[in-house]
């Protein structure tokens, strides 16, 4: 979105969030994904078939047995369908099912959104995948939500941001949080919800060294950098008089946490840190499961707004104004 006023002419609810086990549990004693096995992901093959991360080297992976990272054992499109257990009745008016992903899913035969879509038994939805932009996705799909509202005689879209990380990705990257698995079913309307979107913004973002080469030093640049639009973000609301009353940011890295608390400060606003999982980046759902906690412990009320910040170390900022009707 560009210019400098916030709009949006849509309304949405949380409809639910998933992450695996409680974040303090390790999980050694799950039973080992079957994506782990060389001879069935083709992942692999994948990745030494792509001359241009031929020199590609990993950091250290995360083990199944580390405490605090969710993992889920089972795939990003059974992710999905545990995020959305039970919910059927309530998707079945859903027009249209925008599934976002950062990671992907192990198998290559599998379509994630169609296999919601049959599985849940939802015929009259219009099923599409959105990936390849990293946590952003979510706010590209919302910009596809309002296309579509604009374009034909829709009531709901459903967009579900669903990640899990399997091998040969890694699940660290230098000083940064792991990445957990996680999930979050959002609904989005014209007309009624839980929250006013009052706009969205996307601040693209990439160093010119390719991803496969980032240094420690090369993360610490780009954390700066998502910094300094998250500032220039702040102050353009703020020559709008639209500040919110909460900043709930993706949980990226320490410093980075610690940066967004002073620059809150500065401004008068209150940033939202998770206590659970509070040192895991739960990718595209990240700054949805903080919300939900925040829901949960009252500490958000009618008639306050909070700024949703995704930041993407692969893409850059995107944030999401939202204003709390019911």
């Amino acid at each position: 979105m560009s210019g400098d006023a916030w709009r949006s002419g849509l309304y949405l609810s949380l409809v639910t969030c998933y992450v695996p086990d409680d974040g303090n549990k390790p999980t050694s004693s799950r039973r080992r994904p079957q994506a782990l096995s060389k001879s069935n992901n083709p992942l692999y093959w994948l990745m030494a078939d792509n001359r241009d991360l031929a020199e590609l080297s990993f950091p250290p992976k995360t083990q199944e047995g580390d405490a605090g990272i969710p993992v889920f054992p089972d795939g990003s499109s059974q992710l999905a369908l545990r995020l959305l257990h039970g919910r059927r009745n309530q998707l079945a008016n859903v027009d249209i099912l925008l599934y976002v992903h950062e990671s992907v899913e192990a198998s290559g035969s599998v379509l994630p959104a169609l296999k919601v879509k049959n599985v849940l038994e939802m015929k009259h939805c219009l099923p599409f995948s959105l990936g390849f932009q990293g946590s952003l996705a979510n706010l590209a799909a919302v910009e596809i939500a309002e296309a579509f509202f604009r374009a034909e005689p829709i009531k709901q879209v459903l967009i579900v941001s669903v990640d899990c990380i399997v091998p040969p990705f890694s699940r660290r990257r230098h000083d940064l949080f792991p990445k957990g698995d996680s999930g979050a079913a959002v609904l989005y309307t014209v007309d009624d919800g839980d929250y006013r979107v009052n706009g969205y913004r996307v601040n693209p973002y990439c160093l010119k060294t390719p991803p496969h080469k980032w240094t420690q030093l090369d993360c610490q640049v780009i954390v700066q950098q998502l910094l300094r639009l998250t500032v220039r973000l702040l102050e353009q609301l703020s020559q709008c008089g639209q500040l919110p009353d909460w900043l709930v940011p993706q949980h990226l890295s320490f410093p980075f946490g610690l940066a967004l608390k002073q620059v809150g400060e500065r401004y008068g606003v209150r940033v939202k840190l998770r206590e659970c999982w509070g040192a895991v980046n739960l990718l595209g759902s990240d700054p949805f499961v903080t919300l939900v906690q925040m829901e949960q412990n009252g500490e958000i009320s009618r008639g306050q707004s909070v700024l949703l910040l995704w930041a993407s170390i692969d893409h850059g900022l995107g944030a999401m104004l939202l204003e709390r009707v019911r």
